[in-house]
């Protein structure tokens, strides 16, 4: 179930783990909807300079239609209530520092790797 408490104890639970494996890596990424600055703000407290926030979209639409483990279609049915960004009461919190923007829909996969690598000088 998606509230805010899962949200935040998931969230809390993938920065404990990012932080075990973080050494053995020159770079972690960690792809998860984190909609509340609360846990955006704990990662960036353990991470520091070495964090940086990606913030991919594109349209409802696009992303109905990539949906591979068919939670739209759960949600759009009401047998999977409180989706982010579906029919959630929870809301994307903006982000306390600077993000990476990435429009998925605009560019293609290398394009979207190509903005993120400048963005954190790799």
């Amino acid at each position: 179930k998606f509230t805010s408490v899962n949200i935040i104890k998931n969230n809390l639970s993938i920065i404990k783990h990012t932080e075990t494996i973080k050494n053995d890596y020159d770079y972690v990424l960690v792809a998860v909807i984190a909609p509340l600055v609360e846990t955006r703000s704990h990662a960036k407290k353990i991470f520091g300079k070495k964090y940086y926030e990606i913030y991919t979209f594109c349209s409802l639409e696009t992303l109905i239609r990539r949906d591979t483990k068919n939670l739209y279609k759960k949600a759009e049915k009401k047998i999977l209530n409180n989706l982010i960004g579906f029919n959630s009461t929870i809301k994307y919190q903006k982000s306390r520092y600077k993000t990476v923007k990435v429009d998925t829909e605009k560019f293609n996969l290398n394009q979207s790797i190509r903005i993120i690598k400048n963005a954190i000088n790799i």
